[in-house]
């Protein structure tokens, strides 16, 4: 048995890793052009009349692809390499409501103050928070990866328990938020900023479970 799995095991090793980096060359063969021209593709297909057909093989490799490259951390996105540039950014809020009226606002650690701003680290969670920020309260419901933005109500709650150690007040809830920073045009004053355009991204009671 053991001789047997000792010449099975550098074969099983090589198929493994073939199988891997084929995985890999497949994702990013079919990824980008998915990300680059999905609605033309979509566009073009139904034009000819064959978007039935290959809506049938094209969403399930999206899907698996996509799915894939949030879980592994290597989705990509070439915004930043292309015009036209970003015009505003979103960052995402939590705002504690308590069961006296009263509420009080957990910023991201990645929202900077546009007029001071130096940011060092915390890559991944801006990943997380950009991918969470993106959801409307009318999609959460049923998605598979609700789980994630419960933990980070839940995460939201326990920071301000950390920054606020002697507040005695109940959370009656979470809202989260997005916060979204225009930035000026080139020909206005670059240190004038409106206030941040707010929107909800979902409601959660304080334990992360979703609110009705």
């Amino acid at each position: 048995m053991i001789s047997t799995f000792s010449r099975l095991w550098p074969r099983t090793k090589t198929a493994a890793v073939v199988l891997f980096v084929g995985w890999q060359l497949f994702f990013l063969f079919v990824r980008n052009p998915l990300d680059f021209w999905y609605t033309p593709i979509k566009a073009w297909c139904e034009e000819k009349k064959i978007w039935q057909g290959v809506k049938v093989v094209l969403d399930p490799v999206d899907d698996a692809t996509r799915h894939y490259g949030n879980f592994a951390g290597i989705d990509q996105n070439w915004r930043m390499f292309v015009p036209p540039m970003a015009r505003s950014a979103s960052f995402l809020a939590a705002r504690i409501e308590f069961t006296d009226g009263t509420d009080e606002l957990i910023r991201s650690d990645n929202e900077p103050d546009p007029l001071s701003y130096f940011r060092f680290g915390g890559w991944r969670e801006r990943k997380l928070e950009d991918y969470l920020v993106s959801k409307t309260p009318e999609e959460l419901p049923g998605d598979d990866e609700l789980p994630l933005w419960e933990a980070y109500a839940r995460c939201s709650v326990r920071r301000w328990r950390e920054r606020y150690p002697d507040d005695l007040r109940t959370p009656a809830r979470v809202v989260l938020l997005r916060r979204v920073i225009t930035f000026p045009e080139p020909s206005e004053n670059p240190s004038v900023y409106e206030e941040a355009a707010v929107s909800t991204v979902g409601v959660f009671h304080p334990d992360g479970s979703l609110a009705p």
